[in-house]
């Protein structure tokens, strides 16, 4: 109903705009010729009443617009984190792109391209039907300008199609590359000049251009398709309509391309946008196929000839029992995040992965799939743009305040005491160490009964890692604790450390490295 209303009003607005100009060029050129029995006052109040339906038609569409716009985006994110159930996407650049500019670009196609070329091709419409009603001669004209104008308008379409894949493919990587090398941000000061190192825009910018160039060859085009068209009537058929004053509605029309036509090739760029969103939206789905889901509570993990997906890792095997600590150690970019990620599920695997339960009655249920008892929390927590009451009831929509509060004091953050807080867009006013707690406090409100985490110790102060080390000690008495991390505090009591550096399938020790703290 919404849509409805909305592109009726677009329509009427549009229409409206028209009509006085038509309106008002007609009463120009009659006042001039009138006599003194000519009727002023009609006119004039016609076309205030025409304006005033102009703005609140206007206003009104906007109004209904934008809040069909918040409910189509509401429903439209519903609707991906409902497909999303049981399937991983594990590629933070498409979950960016599908759930911030792909769902916008979708949800306002009505308001941004429809409504208002709706009302375009109405306007137009209308002076074709009063050209031919009230100055027939001039139909055959206007008619071939109509059909110019709608070659243009296809080309230039048919023209950004074939080139828009290249502005949102570039779109996309600077996206993506911005929020990286934001990300980064901790360790800018170890570079001799970063800013050497941030991501160049000139690409996207270049393909912005590009697309830019040819709307304004388009636009150029019309124009000067309406002034040969105008020249044509003035030449051939002025003399025809000399003291005539509905001959000016034409012409004047003509010379205002630029004020109603030229918008809707500007507004091409809104529906290439919305193919190439509408298309990423579905592909962030099909491509990723959905995941079975192992729900009990884990006694232990054994993993044989174990490589995750995408490393170059050899064979691993090894056993992870309830109540230990695990750290995983190697360099940065040998896996140990994808290690961590295909334990839990949340990535493909080579080799077997074998989930002990507590409850016997699962022994022989499958191995495959999401492990809902174990929990990873990734390098980077993602905060979302709410209160940080919000941010916590996501792991647990329970949880008291009182609870909350605890949790908190357990991971350091004591001093976050106004659950209330908004926290804004990623959590800025968050440092990188507060959002890593954050992500851990959240893991405790789950209760799950495997914890892997990546890089806990990362950008922390030596006490808050202190803190962090009795807490991670405490969790693992109950719990599978495996740890992904470059660093090893001396109080971390671990019962195994794991070095993907010396992986081997030859021998478990090359694995394994047992120590006892």
């Amino acid at each position: 109903m919404k849509l409805f209303v909305t592109v009726t009003l677009a329509v009427v607005h549009a229409a409206a705009a028209f009509l006085i100009l038509m309106l008002a060029s007609w009463f120009i050129a009659a006042c001039s010729i009138a006599g003194i029995g000519f009727n002023y006052m009609l006119p004039a109040v016609v076309i205030r009443a025409l304006a005033v339906l102009r703005i609140a038609s206007g206003y009104f569409s906007m109004l209904v617009g934008h809040s069909q716009l918040l409910d189509s985006l509401a429903g439209l994110r519903s609707a991906l984190f409902s497909s999303l159930d049981n399937r991983v996407n594990v590629s933070r650049k498409h979950s960016l792109q599908a759930l911030d500019h792909q769902s916008e670009t979708v949800a306002a196609i009505w308001v941004a391209w429809v409504a208002q070329n709706a009302g375009i091709f109405t306007s137009l419409l209308l002076l074709n039907i009063g050209c031919w009603w009230l100055v027939p001669d001039l139909s055959f004209v206007l008619s071939i300008f109509s059909v110019s104008y709608l070659v243009i308008y296809l080309g230039l379409l048919l023209t950004m199609l074939r080139k828009a894949r290249e502005l949102v493919r570039a779109k996309s990587d600077a996206q993506f590359a911005l929020v990286q090398h934001i990300e980064s941000a901790s360790i800018w000061h170890l570079l001799n000049d970063y800013q050497v190192f941030s991501p160049s825009l000139k690409k996207l910018r270049k393909q912005a251009l590009k697309l830019q160039s040819f709307v304004s060859i388009a636009g150029l085009l019309l124009f000067t398709t309406s002034m040969l068209s105008l020249c044509w009537i003035l030449s051939s058929y002025a003399t025809n309509f000399t003291g005539n004053p509905l001959f000016l509605i034409v012409p004047i029309a003509l010379l205002s391309v630029t004020d109603w036509l030229v918008p809707s090739l500007a507004s091409q760029r809104q529906l290439v946008d919305y193919f190439d969103a509408k298309a990423g939206l579905n592909n962030s789905i099909t491509q990723v196929e959905p995941r079975g889901q192992l729900d009990m509570s884990i006694q232990g993990i054994e993993v044989n000839q174990f490589i995750p997906d995408k490393t170059t890792l050899y064979p691993l095997n090894i056993s992870f029992q309830v109540n230990s600590m695990n750290v995983v150690t190697g360099s940065s970019g040998v896996g140990k995040s994808s290690f961590l990620q295909a334990i839990a599920g949340l990535s493909d695997y080579d080799g077997i992965r074998r989930v002990i339960p507590r409850n016997k009655a699962y022994e022989n249920c499958t191995n495959q799939g999401i492990l809902s008892g174990a929990l990873y929390v990734e390098q980077f927590p993602y905060v979302l743009s709410d209160t940080l009451r919000a941010n916590l009831h996501i792991a647990n929509p329970l949880a008291s305040d009182e609870l909350l509060h605890k949790v908190l004091k357990q991971v350091n953050l004591d001093s976050l005491s106004n659950l209330d807080m908004w926290l804004g867009d990623n959590g800025r006013p968050l440092s990188g160490g507060e959002k890593k707690r954050l992500g851990i406090a959240r893991a405790i409100l789950t209760e799950a009964s495997v914890l892997l985490i990546d890089e806990p110790f990362e950008a922390l102060d030596r006490q808050t890692t202190k803190r962090m080390c009795d807490l991670l000690n405490q969790l693992a008495q109950h719990k599978i604790v495996v740890l992904a991390t470059h660093i090893i505090p001396s109080n971390l009591a671990f019962d195994q450390c794991i070095s993907l550096e010396k992986a081997s399938d030859l021998s478990l020790e090359f694995a394994k490295e047992n120590v006892r703290h």
